[in-house]
Formats: structure tokens, sequence, C-alpha cells
């Protein structure tokens, strides 16, 4: 469907539903033309052609239409739409030479047979020559003009694809750029759950639904563009209990500040950030492992803040996530990580 614009004449343009409307423009046009050359060509030689000067404009009107029939609905469009735009002008060209040649023989047969008044009548001149040079530029000037008109429409048409192309491009890097849920976690998951499926089949059952709730976010929520937040914390909230089974001795909360209600974020951006925390934990380290999860909103700008146990070495988002980061919010975005902490603040779109 085409798209509504504010400005009439493009509408005229480029609306499907004028086309009828523009054709009969065109068919008047031409009307105009043939009527203007006619006066101009036989001047006073109208007058003995009596009842006949009518079926003259419309022989003039007939061979003005013509061409524009054979430029614009023939082969020739297509090479418009193949950008042989030279051949085109040089095909268009001759054929409408060819009219004139004929509107000449025209006048020239008149003149002779009937002795009428005609511009030839004083031979070839600079006026004569100007008045196929005209007849020319005007019918030249009319079939390109339509033809622009077909040649925007076109561009605009390429436009869009390419525009469509780019768009499905785009969230198709999306899509593989986001950051899924550490396969190993899972894998280890199952293990566990299977092994205790025998000695602990409740905990076992609850593992399982933990894990089937996990997958089920993962493979139909996240699809979307947009989560609402109240669905991503009830997710990042399982997968740290699915963490809690690598991790025994870690310890942690989830809370929010500020006017979060339908809150809308990107699907699977802050569990990146955690995993990436996460691994950083020493599986054989005994000692407790803290972390602080803290998302709030400030008008546009939505921050999340993790505190976490002093580690060796600074968290570094991975490229996926800093080229997903650039892809959704351009440069409204900002991570500040330390040892102690990490702070991604963003403005939502």
């Amino acid at each position: 469907m085409e798209r509504k614009s504010k400005n009439p004449l493009y509408n005229f343009l480029m609306n499907p539903k004028f086309g009828k409307w523009r054709r009969f423009a065109f068919v008047i046009l031409m009307l105009l033309i043939s009527l203007r050359e006619v006066i101009f060509s036989f001047q006073s030689g109208l007058a003995e052609l009596k009842g006949g000067s009518l079926l003259l404009i419309t022989i003039y009107f007939l061979i003005n239409l013509y061409p524009a029939q054979l430029i614009l609905g023939s082969r020739l469009t297509n090479c418009l739409h193949e950008k042989r735009y030279l051949h085109f002008v040089i095909s268009s060209s001759a054929i409408i030479v060819s009219t004139i040649i004929v509107k000449i023989a025209i006048e020239y047969f008149l003149q002779i047979k009937f002795n009428l008044h005609t511009s030839l009548e004083n031979g070839i001149t600079l006026y004569t020559l100007w008045d196929w040079t005209n007849k020319f530029a005007t019918t030249l000037t009319c079939i390109y003009g339509v033809s622009s008109i077909f040649l925007l429409k076109n561009w605009i048409k390429e436009k869009k694809k390419i525009q469509k192309v780019e768009t499905e491009q785009l969230m198709s890097e999306l899509e593989s750029l986001k950051e899924q849920v550490d396969s190993s976690l899972l894998l280890d998951t199952l293990k566990g759950t299977s092994e205790m499926a025998t000695t602990d089949p409740e905990m076992a059952s609850q593992r399982i639904r933990l894990l089937s709730a996990v997958l089920r976010y993962e493979l139909y929520d996240c699809k979307r563009d947009k989560v609402f937040l109240s669905s991503e914390i009830s997710f990042i909230n399982n997968v740290l209990k699915l963490w809690t089974y690598q991790l025994p001795h870690l310890k942690y909360t989830v809370s929010t500040e500020g006017n979060v209600q339908g809150l809308l974020i990107p699907p699977l951006l802050i569990i990146s950030l955690i995993q990436i925390i996460l691994r950083k934990f020493d599986t054989n380290d005994k000692s407790e492992h803290c972390i602080d999860i803290c998302i709030s909103c400030n008008g546009r700008e939505v921050c999340f803040v993790c505190k976490h146990k002093q580690l060796k070495e600074r968290v570094m988002p991975t490229i996926d996530i800093l080229r997903r980061l650039r892809i959704l919010f351009g440069d409204k975005w900002q991570i500040n990580c330390d040892l102690t902490q990490t702070e991604f603040k963003f403005e939502r779109i």
C-alpha cells in the first residue's frame, strides 16, 4: 500500500488510485498540443478546410498520442528499469522525429492538394525549422515528463526494497547477537538433574520446571523486539537460580527503583552482562559469592547496576554485546565496569 503524503501533487503523481486521472490529464495535454500545432502550421488555411479542420486536429492528436503509447507502453520502458538511459533517449527521439516527418508530409500534401496556406508555402525557412524544433521539444518534454514520473516511482520502490532488505538484515544481525543462556550451564543442569532423578525426584522436578521456564522465555518471548521489564526480571531470577546449582555459595538480590511499570526493554540484554560477571567467579572457591542487582528508571534513562564481589579482573562486555548496543541505541548508552561494580545506562527506545 502506498504511503499517503500531505502533498496533494505528490499524491496525484504517485498514488495508484489516481492512475486514470493522470492518463486523462495526459490525453488533454496532447489534445491541446495538437490544437496548437494545427493552428500554428495551417493558420488561415483552416478556414478553407471548414469541417475538415476537426478531422485534421484528430489526426494530429493521434499522431502525438502514438509515440507516447509506443514509448511508454513498449519494451523501451525496460531501458529505464535496466538504466540504459542513452538507448531510451535515442530510441524515443527517433520515434518523435518520425512523427514530425509524418506531420510535415501531411502539411505538404494538403498544401499541394488543396492549395492551403501553411507554414511550408514559403519553403523551408528559419521559421519552419523553428516550428519543427518546437514540435520536437514540446512532444519530447511531455513524454519525458511522464517518463520522469515513471522513473521516480521506480526509484521510490527500489529505495523501499533496499530499506526493507537493510532492515531485515539488521534485524537478523540483532537476532544473532542476542546473548543466549550459557550452554554449559544448561548442559550441567540437565546432567545434574538426570543424576538427581533417582535420589531426589522432587528436586529434579523443580529443576526441570525451572529449566523449561528459562527455555520457553528464550525460545518464544525473546522473539519480540521488546519485552516487559517484569518478564525480564523473572527470567533473570530463573537463570540466577540455575547458576546456584553450579555456584552453591552464590547469593543474589534483584530489585527495581523508580517508575518501571510497563517498562519495555530489549530482551536478553541485562542477562548477558550478568553472565559475564558470573563466569568470572571461581567454581572451586567455596567462599560466598554475592551480587546485588538494581534496575532503575529515571525519565527516559534506564540504569542497571550490579554490585559484586571483588574480582581478579575487570568485567569487559564482548564484541557482540557492544555491536548490539550500537545497533539498538546508537550512542545513547554507557557502560562503566570495575572490579566491584558494573553499571550500564541506556535511553529507552
